[in-house]
């Protein structure tokens, strides 16, 4: 089975004093890992003993672009004492074919400067930035030398944004047609109804085919669990927790299936 890891901003900001009794709620759901932002990471204290102590580990740090040049190195020196070596690139304005070269050479010049320190650069494709449709994330991906960007697929954002394919299949044909570059795996719902504020197993998105998909490459990374805000009534545990089931159960059902000789 994967490793799931809880992205912090189903809670909202956690740095500082908040961090722990996070990390405590985000422990008592069952999570092994968890995915923070780099602004978190440099506003707590004592990050690496705290999550050691709640026997967690970093999955993933995300860095927006705009603070690239000034945290990286900074980061770079974070994740090594944290045992994590994926940092996923976000952000940019969405503009058009000149903003989306340009984009593309910094995240190529970032993903350079990272393997250097040791990093796996991603790039989270993203409504209203440069590489927000299947075909613009692959096409940055074919522009970057794999040394120098991985993969990453964000199930909510490929369900919502990668038009002209099947809603139920977005997720699951872009992992498909590049699995061989893919590294950090994040599973969100989309719905039209609440858009990307809905809980795991929601929506158009075959996570059942994804789960068969993963199961038979025996992938047991990380997956990063995402929501964007929460259903009405609940806490950020009890969705976070029904999110984790969700996601758990996925590969429980490939496990019960019999081998076939």
């Amino acid at each position: 089975m994967p490793r799931f890891a809880c992205m912090e901003l189903m809670w909202g900001g956690v740095e500082g004093a908040k961090f722990e009794p996070w990390l405590r709620e985000v422990r008592a759901c069952g999570f092994e890992g968890v995915a923070l932002r780099a602004a978190t990471l440099r506003g707590t204290d004592g990050a690496r003993a705290l999550l050691a102590k709640h026997g967690l580990k970093l999955a993933a740090a995300y860095l927006p672009l705009h603070d690239a040049d000034a945290h990286l190195e900074s980061l770079a020196n974070t994740l090594g004492e944290l045992d994590c070596a994926d940092v996923v690139l976000h952000g940019g304005a969405r503009g058009g074919e000149a903003e989306r070269a340009a984009a593309a050479e910094r995240i190529a010049e970032l993903g350079a400067r990272a393997a250097k320190r040791g990093l796996r650069a991603s790039y989270h494709h993203h409504s209203g930035t440069p590489f927000e449709t299947m075909e613009e994330a692959e096409a940055l991906l074919r522009g970057v030398h794999p040394e120098h960007l991985a993969g990453f697929c964000d199930t909510g954002h490929a369900t919502q944004d990668f038009a002209g394919h099947p809603a139920e299949q977005r997720a699951l044909l872009f992992l498909e047609r590049n699995w061989a570059r893919m590294r950090v795996l994040e599973f969100k719902a989309w719905t039209p109804e609440r858009g990307l504020n809905s809980e795991l197993g929601e929506g158009p998105c075959d996570f059942a085919a994804l789960g068969r998909f993963l199961s038979e490459r025996r992938y047991t990374g990380w997956i990063v669990l995402e929501q964007n805000a929460l259903a009405p009534g609940r806490l950020p545990r009890e969705s976070a927790a029904r999110s984790l089931a969700v996601a758990q159960a996925l590969f429980r059902v490939q496990e019960a299936v019999p081998s076939r000789s």
